[in-house]
Protein backbone atom coordinates (compact mmCIF):
# COMPACT_ATOMS: atom_id res chain seq x y z
CA UNK A 1 0.00 0.00 0.00
CA UNK A 2 1.11 3.56 -0.66
CA UNK A 3 1.28 5.95 2.29
CA UNK A 4 0.31 9.61 2.21
CA UNK A 5 0.45 12.22 4.93
CA UNK A 6 -3.00 13.66 5.52
CA UNK A 7 -3.77 16.60 7.82
CA UNK A 8 -6.73 16.05 10.14
CA UNK A 9 -8.19 13.14 12.01
CA UNK A 10 -9.85 10.03 10.66
CA UNK A 11 -10.07 6.30 11.07
CA UNK A 12 -8.48 4.05 8.44
CA UNK A 13 -9.50 0.42 8.66
CA UNK A 14 -10.42 0.96 12.30
CA UNK A 15 -7.00 2.40 13.17
CA UNK A 16 -6.18 6.07 13.65
CA UNK A 17 -2.51 6.88 13.29
CA UNK A 18 -1.50 10.35 14.47
CA UNK A 19 1.83 12.06 13.88
CA UNK A 20 2.77 13.43 17.33
CA UNK A 21 3.65 17.08 16.67
CA UNK A 22 1.88 17.82 13.40
CA UNK A 23 -1.61 16.54 14.26
CA UNK A 24 -1.50 14.70 10.94
CA UNK A 25 -2.09 11.04 10.32
CA UNK A 26 -0.76 8.52 7.84
CA UNK A 27 -3.49 6.98 5.76
CA UNK A 28 -3.00 3.71 3.86
CA UNK A 29 -4.38 4.21 0.36
CA UNK A 30 -5.66 0.91 -1.06
CA UNK A 31 -3.26 -0.21 -3.79
CA UNK A 32 -6.15 -1.49 -5.90
CA UNK A 33 -8.29 1.56 -5.16
CA UNK A 34 -11.91 1.14 -4.12
CA UNK A 35 -14.32 -1.23 -5.85
CA UNK A 36 -17.41 0.63 -7.09
CA UNK A 37 -16.20 3.97 -5.77
CA UNK A 38 -13.13 6.11 -5.14
CA UNK A 39 -10.81 6.75 -2.21
CA UNK A 40 -11.25 10.11 -0.48
CA UNK A 41 -7.85 11.05 0.91
CA UNK A 42 -9.30 13.81 3.09
CA UNK A 43 -11.64 11.40 4.86
CA UNK A 44 -9.29 8.41 4.54
CA UNK A 45 -12.10 6.16 3.31
CA UNK A 46 -13.77 4.79 0.20
CA UNK A 47 -16.76 6.76 -1.08
CA UNK A 48 -19.19 4.44 -2.82
CA UNK A 49 -21.34 4.72 -5.93
CA UNK A 50 -24.98 3.99 -5.09
CA UNK A 51 -26.28 1.32 -4.41
CA UNK A 52 -22.96 0.14 -2.91
CA UNK A 53 -21.91 0.83 0.68
CA UNK A 54 -18.63 0.18 2.52
CA UNK A 55 -18.28 -3.37 3.83
CA UNK A 56 -16.37 -4.40 6.98
CA UNK A 57 -13.04 -3.85 5.18
CA UNK A 58 -14.03 -0.35 4.00
CA UNK A 59 -14.35 -1.36 0.34
CA UNK A 60 -17.53 -0.61 -1.65
CA UNK A 61 -18.81 -4.16 -2.18
CA UNK A 62 -22.02 -4.19 -0.15
CA UNK A 63 -25.05 -3.49 -2.40
CA UNK A 64 -27.45 -2.28 0.28
CA UNK A 65 -28.42 1.19 -1.03
CA UNK A 66 -28.63 2.52 2.53
CA UNK A 67 -25.42 4.43 3.19
CA UNK A 68 -26.52 8.04 3.00
CA UNK A 69 -26.97 8.86 -0.68
CA UNK A 70 -24.61 10.44 -3.20
CA UNK A 71 -21.35 11.43 -1.47
CA UNK A 72 -20.55 13.90 -4.29
CA UNK A 73 -23.88 15.77 -4.38
CA UNK A 74 -22.19 18.99 -3.18
CA UNK A 75 -18.86 18.59 -5.00
CA UNK A 76 -17.25 21.22 -7.23
CA UNK A 77 -16.40 20.17 -10.81
CA UNK A 78 -12.66 20.03 -11.37
CA UNK A 79 -11.93 20.25 -7.64
CA UNK A 80 -13.40 17.30 -5.72
CA UNK A 81 -15.91 15.55 -7.99
CA UNK A 82 -15.14 12.10 -9.39
CA UNK A 83 -13.85 11.62 -12.95
CA UNK A 84 -14.83 8.85 -15.39
CA UNK A 85 -14.39 8.09 -19.13
CA UNK A 86 -16.73 10.20 -21.27
CA UNK A 87 -18.91 7.88 -23.37
CA UNK A 88 -19.81 10.73 -25.76
CA UNK A 89 -16.30 11.95 -26.62
CA UNK A 90 -13.38 9.78 -27.72
CA UNK A 91 -10.32 9.65 -25.43
CA UNK A 92 -11.84 11.97 -22.88
CA UNK A 93 -12.74 11.98 -19.20
CA UNK A 94 -15.47 14.05 -17.60
CA UNK A 95 -16.43 15.03 -14.08
CA UNK A 96 -19.47 15.93 -12.08
CA UNK A 97 -21.59 15.21 -9.01
CA UNK A 98 -23.67 12.43 -10.62
CA UNK A 99 -21.87 9.30 -11.81
CA UNK A 100 -23.69 7.82 -14.85
CA UNK A 101 -25.54 4.52 -14.50
CA UNK A 102 -23.39 1.40 -14.99
CA UNK A 103 -20.16 3.38 -14.43
CA UNK A 104 -18.19 1.65 -11.68
CA UNK A 105 -14.63 2.86 -12.26
CA UNK A 106 -14.18 6.45 -11.13
CA UNK A 107 -11.08 8.48 -10.34
CA UNK A 108 -10.03 11.36 -8.07
CA UNK A 109 -8.42 13.37 -10.88
CA UNK A 110 -8.62 13.80 -14.64
CA UNK A 111 -4.97 12.75 -14.90
CA UNK A 112 -5.69 9.44 -13.11
CA UNK A 113 -8.71 8.81 -15.36
CA UNK A 114 -6.75 9.59 -18.55
CA UNK A 115 -3.64 7.62 -17.52
CA UNK A 116 -5.72 4.55 -16.64
CA UNK A 117 -8.11 4.55 -19.60
CA UNK A 118 -6.05 6.21 -22.36
CA UNK A 119 -2.38 5.78 -21.34
CA UNK A 120 -0.94 6.74 -24.74
CA UNK A 121 -3.36 9.53 -25.56
CA UNK A 122 -2.18 13.01 -26.52
CA UNK A 123 -5.81 14.15 -26.44
CA UNK A 124 -7.17 13.14 -23.03
CA UNK A 125 -6.59 15.93 -20.53
CA UNK A 126 -4.79 18.08 -23.13
CA UNK A 127 -6.84 21.18 -22.32
CA UNK A 128 -5.98 21.03 -18.63
CA UNK A 129 -2.30 20.16 -18.97
CA UNK A 130 0.11 22.91 -18.01
CA UNK A 131 1.60 24.34 -21.17
CA UNK A 132 5.17 25.56 -21.28
CA UNK A 133 7.68 26.57 -23.91
CA UNK A 134 9.89 23.77 -25.20
CA UNK A 135 13.39 23.72 -23.74
CA UNK A 136 16.16 25.53 -25.62
CA UNK A 137 19.83 24.82 -25.82
CA UNK A 138 20.75 28.27 -24.53
CA UNK A 139 19.27 30.42 -21.77
CA UNK A 140 17.31 33.43 -22.97
CA UNK A 141 18.74 36.74 -21.85
CA UNK A 142 16.59 39.38 -20.18
CA UNK A 143 16.87 41.51 -23.35
CA UNK A 144 15.56 38.65 -25.56
CA UNK A 145 12.67 38.00 -23.21
CA UNK A 146 11.66 41.67 -23.13
CA UNK A 147 11.90 42.17 -26.92
CA UNK A 148 9.94 39.00 -27.78
CA UNK A 149 7.16 39.77 -25.32
CA UNK A 150 6.47 43.26 -26.68
CA UNK A 151 3.61 43.63 -29.10
CA UNK A 152 4.00 45.30 -32.49
CA UNK A 153 2.34 48.68 -33.05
Amino acid sequence: MMRRLIVGAAVAGGVLVMAPLTKAFVCDIPTAGCSNGMFNQGKCECECIEPFCPDDTGDCRLPSNSCGGNPWAQCTRGANCPWWPDALKAESCTTGPSVPARTWDIFNTERACCNTNYPYSDVCGALTKVKSEPPTKYRRSVHQTMTTSRSCH
